[in-house]
């Protein structure tokens, strides 16, 4: 073999070696992508889970202040049935009492709220983190394969 066949030799191998060389990156890169999908679905599933969680705990919560209160009208109701008088004695001494029920009923509707409110932006915010995150891979994605592209 001549000197010019040697070298063609040398550059087909060395460019198959290459496109071996990239095959296997590529493969690799694949997988990362693809793990990186797996993860990006099982924090969403996650999230929503946590979200359902948070849901059921507020939704029992809500139940046993729902009756808590219907309690306490079933017995401000068997008091009125009493009689004018001991209604008269019962309202005199639980006047205080109800203004509190009132009060506290209207602080745990504030803090049931607030906690809806707080786990609604935080379901916001995750989903955000997730939007992002999955941009950030589309844009890594993008990026090498422009750089793939551009490579002969």
């Amino acid at each position: 073999m001549s000197d010019g066949a040697n070298a063609a030799a040398a550059v087909a191998k060395e460019r198959a070696d290459q496109l071996t060389d990239m095959r296997a990156v590529n493969q690799q890169l694949q997988a990362t992508i693809d793990e990186l999908r797996i993860r990006l679905e099982a924090g969403r599933h996650e999230a929503a889970a946590e979200v359902s969680r948070a849901r059921a705990a507020m939704a029992d919560e809500i139940s046993q202040l729902k009756a808590a209160v219907q309690s306490m009208r079933d017995r401000l109701d068997a008091q009125m049935a009493e009689g004018d008088t001991a209604i008269q004695t019962v309202r005199a001494s639980n006047s205080g009492e109800m203004k509190q029920f009132v009060t506290t009923i209207n602080q745990l509707r504030s803090e049931l709220e607030a906690q809806k409110a707080s786990g609604e932006q935080a379901l916001g915010e995750m989903a955000a983190d997730f939007a992002r995150e999955r941009g950030t891979l589309q844009n890594q994605v993008q990026a090498i394969r422009l750089e793939l592209e551009k490579r002969p």
